[in-house]
């Protein structure tokens, strides 16, 4: 059994509240409990007016007042979102720097949740959940929001048997995962080891050391001003709706026993409904390997589907990359089948064919093989967001001296 000192359930409110260091970092919480926030405002922080989302009903949370709350200034002391909604298995706002303990914790005695018992395979104590239902334009199959979890838990509870467990269960089904694969964000997950070990695999190799930030007081740190001892870098949480009304459930609590807390932020206004769509970089090419400093043009295509007409695409709100669309047409153009393989002709469906200027095209942080996924960006006539992945590889680099095929993105 591990024993720390903790902040009791039975502490005088403004002792408990007043302990908070909130005068040392510019890092703010305001909770459900004296913040004088609630479900309802919590949830429109996710979701608000300008959202394309709409909540549906009444909004509700479920564990102690103080385990939510409304977060502002997180990019000032070291965390990846600035504003938005914060869930913990203890006080929310025990979260603010400076970094002086390596075991902070509050026993709110509330008890665990069933679903996040079973996703952590372990007994949950003091259980937070923000809950509500909503709607996505008809036009919608995915949603999308930003998020970053943090813990008390890091470094020395890292392959134990007290892995505090957060998930956002979208329709019973949890979205909260490592980047591509199905394997949820965790502490016993996502880690750089124990003993700490900077070197340890990064992505794709479990435990995904280059998506953990370490600011642990015994492993070097603190490196930020936060309380949490370590940090995975901000995710998205991406999910397929169902048909009409939807149910999200954010949720976090401890596991294993009901001491070290854990926190989850998630960015206000990032929650999101989207359409994705099949496209191909360079058609007839794989890998796309593309000069960036060439003064043409790229070639993306945009399929369409019999239950997807591109047509309802507004082409003057479509980047890829982030560059404009120089012009387009439409046609119809042959989708890569496996990787490498080109049917001769279409589908009879008409498709979206799209240029822009090469030298515009802004590419994220390559891959060891010179690869990185790219993204069309853009919205549909009604204004329902649109989404769209391929590969892009630089020439003079791994895979496109190799001429390695690239994995069709899924969709």
């Amino acid at each position: 059994m591990r024993t720390v000192t903790t902040t009791l359930l039975v502490c005088a409110v403004a002792f408990c509240l007043g302990s908070a260091p909130a005068a040392y970092a510019q890092l703010t919480i305001n909770d459900a409990a004296t913040g004088g926030e609630t479900a309802a405002s919590l949830a429109g922080i996710l979701i608000p007016p300008s959202s394309n989302a709409t909540i549906i009903g009444t909004p509700t949370l479920t564990g102690d007042a103080r385990c939510a709350g409304r977060f502002t200034g997180g990019l000032f002391d070291g965390l990846g979102l600035d504003a938005g909604v914060v869930l913990a298995s203890g006080q929310v706002i025990d979260a603010v720097g400076p970094n002086d303990s390596d075991s902070t914790t509050t026993l709110f005695g509330t008890s665990g949740d069933a679903a996040l018992t079973s996703l952590a395979n372990s007994t949950t104590f003091d259980a937070c959940i923000l809950e509500f239902d909503f709607q996505c334009p008809g036009g919608a199959d995915e949603v999308v929001f930003n998020y970053q979890f943090t813990s008390e838990e890091y470094n020395e509870f890292v392959n134990s048997p007290y892995n505090n467990v957060f998930a956002f269960f979208l329709n019973a089904t949890n979205i909260a995962l490592v980047p591509t694969t199905a394997v949820p964000v965790a502490i016993n997950n996502v880690n750089c080891g124990n003993p700490y070990n900077s070197a340890s695999p990064t992505f794709p190799t479990p435990p995904f050391c280059d998506l953990f930030i370490n600011n642990d007081l015994n492993d070097g740190g603190p490196f930020f001003n936060v309380e949490p001892d370590g940090l995975i870098v901000p995710l998205a949480a991406v999910g397929n709706l169902a048909a009409g009304t939807n149910n999200i459930r954010l949720g976090i609590a401890d596991a294993g026993d009901s001491i070290l807390d854990s926190w989850v932020f998630i960015q206000g206004g990032s929650f999101e409904c989207f359409t994705r769509v099949k496209i191909d970089l360079k058609p007839g090419s794989n890998p796309n390997c593309t000069n960036l400093d060439s003064h043409g043009v790229v070639t993306v295509v945009v399929f369409g589907r019999e239950d997807f007409d591109v047509t309802t695409i507004d082409v003057s709100t479509l980047t890829f990359a982030g560059a404009p669309v120089v012009r387009s047409t439409l046609n119809d153009i042959p989708m890569e089948g496996p990787p490498g393989v080109f049917p001769a002709v279409g589908d009879g469906i008409r498709d979206l064919v799209l240029k822009f200027q090469t030298k515009q095209l802004v590419v994220p942080t390559l891959g060891p093989d010179g690869c990185a996924p790219v993204n069309l960006n853009g919205a549909l006539i009604d204004g329902t967001t649109i989404i769209g992945t391929d590969i892009l590889c630089l020439p003079g680099q791994e895979a496109c001296d190799l001429g390695a095929l690239q994995p069709i993105p899924s969709f």
